[in-house]
């Protein structure tokens, strides 16, 4: 049985193809000091989608605490680093094999107004990619959108509206 591997989205729309049939089980768990990669030396240099590709590949390898760091501030709120990278952990306890994202080419990048929940601002980038995730030595490609925001001079991903009200009132978010 397939089970979800992310139950974040990172806009409105984004991700979603990951919820139907991602999956891991690689035991890689990240703890709060497992900063391997340093982040762009410039933020404001870097491009949405290589935003959202470098998030992707943190969820994907385990990097829940490292992935939670660039959470938009007002989702940060919600739910500590410490809880976030426990559920995710959590998640990837309870899946089947390894997943890894093998490609993330953006096809277009477009300015989006649609509300998020739990956020003032309106403003983000629509980055539409066709994605390849490997799973369990097959690969699996889908054409997605989503989103990243951009907040105190970085972009940031952001919980679809579920994820956010299920951490809002202190609970986990389903598996899906």
């Amino acid at each position: 049985m397939l089970r979800p591997i992310l139950l974040v989205k990172v806009g409105l729309g984004g991700l979603v193809f990951a919820a139907r049939w991602g999956q891991n089980g690689n035991g890689h768990h990240a703890s709060e000091e497992s900063f391997e990669e340093p982040l762009p030396e410039d933020p404001l240099r870097e491009e949405p989608g290589e935003f959202l590709r470098r998030h992707l590949e943190y969820e994907l390898s385990g990097e829940f605490a490292r992935s939670w760091d660039e959470l938009h501030p007002s989702h940060q709120e919600v739910v500590t680093r410490e809880r976030y990278a426990e559920c995710r952990a959590e998640l990837f306890e309870r899946s089947g094999p390894s997943t890894e994202l093998r490609s993330f080419e953006v096809l277009d990048v477009a300015d989006d107004s649609e509300p998020i929940a739990g956020i003032a601002e309106t403003g983000s980038k629509a980055v539409t990619a066709e994605i390849t995730i490997g799973v369990n030595g097959d690969s699996r490609t889908a054409l997605d959108t989503l989103h990243a925001v951009h907040v105190d001079g970085r972009w940031a991903w952001v919980f679809p509206a579920g994820v956010y009200q299920a951490y809002a009132s202190g609970s986990r978010p389903a598996a899906g």
